[in-house]
């Protein structure tokens, strides 16, 4: 037979050997969030454009105010800065801001206008399109100063 001894346990133990032993994994961690843009401020705290595609499109929600005196599009002071704010509020804070402020005012400008139509056929409307227009100017002029503006009387409908 052999010269080795039999086996004491026919069974050997199920426990690994100390250096195959591995510690269970950390659960795993979310991706990292994408680093949000700095916000840049003015002296005076307003949020600055981080292009000049920005500025520019600034410039034009307050500027659309006077497509309703220049070429009578009724609503279209609203209407148009309202969708372009609408695509580009989620781009830039910059552009909210801007947005914002155009849209709250011409709500504002839009219902008053509206009222003063019913009574008397476009008597009244005349002044609120041309103080529209003017404080269109105004907040463009103020944009391409790369400073928001904020209307007088204006109620903030979207905040």
């Amino acid at each position: 037979m052999s010269d080795l001894p039999p086996p004491s346990d026919p069974v050997p133990p199920e426990v690994p050997p100390p250096s195959a032993f591995t510690p269970p994994e950390p659960p795993a961690t979310p991706p990292p969030a994408p680093p949000d843009i700095p916000e840049v401020l003015s002296g005076e705290g307003d949020l600055l454009p981080q292009s000049r595609e920005e500025e520019l499109l600034g410039i034009a929600m307050h500027a659309m105010t006077l497509l309703v005196l220049a070429f009578f599009l009724p609503l279209m002071n609203l209407v148009g800065p309202l969708i372009l704010w609408l695509i580009k509020r989620g781009e830039s804070k910059y552009l909210d801001a801007h947005g914002k402020a155009v849209v709250n005012f011409n709500i504002g400008l839009s219902i008053l206008a509206l009222v003063g139509f019913v009574p008397i056929v476009g008597c009244i409307v005349w002044p609120f399109v041309i103080v529209g227009a003017v404080l269109g100017v105004i907040g463009a002029i103020r944009a391409s100063d790369k400073k928001l503006y904020r209307y007088p009387v204006s109620y903030p409908f979207i905040k």
